[in-house]
């Protein structure tokens, strides 16, 4: 029954996630016809065989069989009834341009309503927390089995109580030699994600006489080279006194001692890291619960996973590997806010969540990300993943989505609303219309370029989900 139950609730989210980013873009097409008085043939909610029709004035409202998403029949745009005077060609260009473009501009919208659904009624991180709180236990999975419960605040990994983000740099330091600063956070030596101050020490030790790229991150960066970077490694001859395996107590005292850093408490992603990085490992966590400290063992099952990784010449990219998980959410403690703050914060992610996409599809075009593009049925496996952990990030899911396809929808590729846009441009700049055949043609070819495209994506989707059963 369970397992139907969360098959249920994965197709309900994916229903729910494709479902209104495709029907808020067709949505605002809708309305910007209507607000520049352009004959709308049908605003349909859903695909396929229609369950309920109802006429009202000029345009025909349904509800089709299929509810993910939905679409719009504006007068002129499928070769009929151009020359008409309600007509799309036959309005000036820039309500042609409005018409096209509302539909992304509501895709933003939409991103903005969850955003600020998910604030209001969920609640945001608290700006002073620091815990790193069980939110969700999933039933017969390691963590049950261990003793974890939710609302234990995990204080300690494998006998670590830090992490690997530097808050000081002694003056005169290894550390400082290396060209590590305050907020900077170790993630990566040489292929090996780190986790606690340990790991870089026995990490930096394994590599012997050839030391290994120290990859760090900087929160404050506002472009990739400044978010990832390489850092010099330490000589050998550094490390001579590093044991080759340490406890995490130890690792914390030593990686301060010979570093000379100061290491932030553990957090939420040091806690993920150091459970991903070691399946099939029997872990102690440490966890407060009621003013307890209680210590717990646990066995994380291995299995395969995306991981974020940087190869040797610096380029981000996702290889899937085997990883342990536990089977448990985690989360900082939440505050709620009031409706306004959270229609800010909203609009503010919104805006994040738009220019990162923007940021990544330029960091692939020059070839800082590798481009491991993810197509509908990856999209749909992520959803129904993201619906073990709860609405609330379905909605922010959703949000992330939605402001996706106001971007892609903008490339100027035909059928893409960005591809129409430009011919709208061209045409205006012309001051005559483009001739309809050659329209049509590049239209067609855009259409033919993105059918093989999505196949392409379907095909790696399907090989992945067959091969690592994941995405």
């Amino acid at each position: 029954m369970e397992m139907l139950l969360s098959g249920v609730n994965s197709l309900l989210a994916i229903g729910v996630v494709l479902g209104l980013c495709l029907f808020f873009h067709e949505a605002g097409h809708f309305l910007a016809a209507k607000a520049c008085r352009m004959g709308v043939y049908e605003f349909a909610l859903g695909f396929g065989p229609a369950l309920y029709k109802r006429k009202m004035r000029d345009t025909v409202y349904s509800i089709r069989s299929l509810p993910l998403g939905g679409f719009v029949r504006i007068a002129g745009m499928d070769g009929e009834d151009r020359d008409a005077p309600n007509s799309f060609y036959s309005r000036p260009w820039w309500q042609g341009l409005f018409v096209i473009v509302a539909g992304v501009l509501m895709n933003i919208v939409l991103a903005v309503l969850v955003y600020w659904t998910v604030y209001v009624f969920s609640g945001i991180p608290a700006p002073d927390s620091t815990e790193v709180i069980i939110r969700k236990v999933f039933a017969g999975d390691p963590a049950e089995t261990g003793g974890m419960k939710v609302g234990d605040n995990i204080i300690g990994v494998g006998g670590s109580y830090r992490c690997t983000e530097i808050v000081a740099v002694d003056e005169g330091s290894l550390a400082e030699k290396m060209g590590l600063k305050a907020g900077h956070r170790v993630f990566q030596i040489g292929d090996e994600q780190v986790s606690i101050p340990g790991d870089i020490l026995e990490q930096l030790k394994a590599a012997g006489d050839k030391p290994p790229k120290v990859w760090v991150m900087n929160g404050e960066g506002e472009s990739i080279e400044e978010r990832v970077f390489s850092v010099d490694p330490p000589p050998p001859s550094a490390l001579a006194d590093v044991p080759a395996e340490l406890s995490g107590e130890e690792g914390d005292r030593l990686a301060k001692q010979i570093l000379g850093a100061r290491f932030a408490p553990l957090d939420q992603e040091t806690a993920h890291t150091y459970i991903s990085t070691r399946p099939d490992e029997r872990l102690t966590l440490t966890v407060l619960r009621d003013g307890e400290t209680v210590h717990l063992a646990v066995t994380p099952e291995s299995k395969y996973a995306r991981v974020g990784m940087v190869d040797d010449g610096g380029k981000l990219h996702s290889p899937h590997r085997l990883v342990g998980r536990i089977g448990i959410t985690l989360g900082p403690r939440l505050e709620r806010v009031g409706v306004f703050e959270g229609l800010k914060l909203g609009v503010v992610q919104s805006y994040g969540a738009v220019a990162m996409v923007i940021l990544s599809l330029k960091a692939m075009i020059v070839g800082q990300i590798a481009a491991e593009p993810t197509g509908p049925i990856g999209i749909m496996a992520m959803t129904a993943e993201t619906a073990k952990l709860g609405w609330a990030a379905v909605l922010t899911w959703c949000g992330f989505i939605s402001a996706n396809l106001a971007v892609i929808n903008m490339l100027p590729i035909p059928p893409f609303d960005g591809g129409q846009s430009v011919l709208i441009i061209i045409e205006a700049a012309l001051r005559r219309r483009i001739n309809e055949a050659l329209e049509m043609a590049v239209r067609l070819a855009g259409l033919a370029l993105i059918l093989v495209l999505f196949a392409w994506l379907a095909y790696g989707d399907i090989l992945n989900l067959v091969k690592f059963r994941t995405y």
